[in-house]
């Protein structure tokens, strides 16, 4: 899928949004395996839907007039280890955002995000201490009321967004057909190659390779083999 994809998911996304409200999507983030090593990364899903980027620590911001995102800045340094980081400037063009800032920033920006907007749609409880910070400034806002200012009064699920994804695209049907197609080459293969005495860890092995040799990153879900 291009991004011209993602772009029109953001733009039917803000036509659902009213006067006031305002949509925080929070990408996931890496979790430490031990020391300096992390799991496999797993992107956030609605994140995934709406953006097309698979890199960490992301934010997207949307209004029905403003579209805006936060992301990791550029470090040569580190994406010659963690790979090539898309940057503010770049993803600020894929997504016709208005605006798209260093990760590190949103802190400062939230004041401005949340003045005088009633309603917050956002997933609570995928990350903890994103939360945490944004319940801290609606409140902080909330309490300027003599000034004429304020936050969001009501928190909801935007439940919205996950009926959008009910309905499939042509690219996402092509997918998941070629998904079923792959997932079939690998039974197919352990019928092939299995025989007595194998263990589970090896029929396993035939078919996560047979995926990553078709192009997928790995399996959907965990294997039940046995």
């Amino acid at each position: 899928m291009n991004y011209e994809t993602h772009k029109k998911r953001i733009s039917e996304i803000q036509k659902r949004l009213k006067d006031g409200e305002v949509l925080f999507v929070f990408a996931a983030s890496h979790l430490i395996r031990n020391r300096d090593v992390d799991y496999k990364f797993r992107q956030d899903s609605d994140y995934f839907y709406l953006t097309g980027l698979d890199e960490s620590d992301g934010i997207l911001i949307l209004k029905n007039s403003y579209k805006a995102m936060f992301v990791l800045p550029k470090d040569k340094e580190k994406e010659i280890w963690t790979g090539i980081r898309i940057g503010k400037d770049r993803a600020k063009d894929l997504l016709g955002l208005d605006e798209c800032f260093d990760v590190g920033e949103w802190e400062s920006k939230l004041d401005f995000l949340l003045l005088n907007q009633h309603t917050l749609f956002h997933f609570f409880g995928k990350n903890t201490a994103r939360d945490a910070k944004l319940i801290e400034w609606i409140h902080s806002l909330n309490q300027r009321a003599r000034e004429g200012k304020f936050g969001p009064k009501r928190i909801e699920t935007p439940e919205f967004l996950h009926w959008m994804r009910m309905f499939k695209s042509p690219e996402e049907i092509d997918a998941l057909r070629e998904s079923a197609r792959i997932t079939a080459l690998g039974h197919e293969r352990i019928i092939r190659e299995s025989k007595p005495g194998m263990f589970e860890y090896e029929l396993e092995a035939i078919l996560e390779s047979e995926y990553l040799k078709h192009g997928a990153w790995g399996g959907g879900y965990g294997h039940i083999v046995a």
